[in-house]
């Protein structure tokens, strides 16, 4: 258990979701703790959180002292995301990442368990504030929804790939690929876009388009780095398990890309072309669909199977 520079003390715990999971099987389980709300479906969900806690400098650690909630919750641990000093951020990085027992503990709880300890990011339980933003978003959903009939959208990946996103139980951001070393047979971009994803910070997401067409992907099979493409069907639901989804109008490692908020996608995007039949014989409808081909819905770091509708 770490004592940071600043004299902070941490450790991990892993409660209450551990309830959740011991609970019988079906259906939706939610785990509260303070305002956040985490979406447990099967462990593979859980192991994405862990709550921080900190503890008295002057007393006893637990189980004879008493733990204070610190209001975070770890998932990958970033600088920026918290109120923690760099210092800090690099000592918890370098500890969780030492701890070959932590994993090992995790397989004994669960028959499935991977610990991956890069990125990190770590994310305060929301306040207020917070839990507007989060309200926001999900009437944004109910709205887009209301509004425009989509049922899916899309993520192009290599034949080859199909049995490495089956065995790890859904498609990640080459960022956690690179951390948690997942055998993926062949990536979409090429190095230049690797990079130009890594620079930009665009490598955090899962990539969706909205159509089972797009210009990266007949690229990609031109430049013989896709030797036989599937686009996989992802469930329009996976809107709603992450708030902090984005949209961009272009590809987003594209100079100029900005990355919108639902909200703001919905005032200025064609969402109409992406649900309606058009006449392609029609110059202005064709435009229209050519644009919208080169919308990207940016999902951070994965996208569960269970949303894979033709895995």
């Amino acid at each position: 258990m770490p004592r940071l520079k600043s004299g902070r003390t941490v450790g991990i715990s892993f409660e209450p979701y551990m309830r959740l999971l011991r609970s019988p099987p079906g259906g939706r389980h939610y785990g509260t703790d303070i305002h956040f709300r985490l979406h447990v479906h099967r462990p593979m969900d859980f192991l994405q959180f862990a709550s921080v806690l900190e503890y008295d400098q002057n007393g006893p650690f637990p189980p004879d002292g008493m733990a204070i909630r610190s209001d975070y919750l770890v998932s990958d641990l970033a600088l920026g995301k918290s109120d923690w000093l760099e210092d800090e951020v690099d000592e918890f990085d370098a500890w969780i990442s030492s701890k070959a027992d932590l994993g090992s503990w995790l397989k004994n709880c669960f028959d499935e368990a991977t610990l991956v300890t890069r990125p990190k990011h770590v994310f305060r339980t929301f306040s207020d504030e917070g839990y507007r933003e989060l309200k926001s978003h999900s009437d944004a959903v109910d709205r887009l929804f209301s509004l425009y009939p989509i049922v899916s959208f899309f993520h192009f990946t290599d034949i080859r790939n199909i049995p490495i996103i089956k065995a790890a139980r859904g498609i990640f951001s080459t960022n956690v690929i690179a951390a948690a070393q997942i055998p993926i047979a062949t990536l979409g971009g090429d190095s230049n876009s690797q990079l130009s994803d890594k620079r930009k910070g665009m490598d955090k997401y899962v990539h969706l388009c909205m159509f089972d067409q797009h210009p990266m992907e007949y690229r990609a099979r031109q430049d013989g780095r896709i030797l036989q493409s599937r686009f996989l069907e992802i469930d329009r639901e996976v809107l709603r398990e992450k708030p902090d989804i984005r949209f961009t109008s272009i590809m987003a490692n594209t100079n100029g890309a900005r990355l919108l908020t639902l909200g703001e996608a919905m005032d200025q995007l064609d969402f109409e072309v992406v649900c309606t039949r058009m006449d392609l014989s029609d110059a202005t409808q064709m435009q229209r669909v050519l644009a919208a081909r080169k919308y990207e819905l940016l999902v951070p770091h994965s996208v569960a199977d269970k949303y894979i509708r033709n895995l």
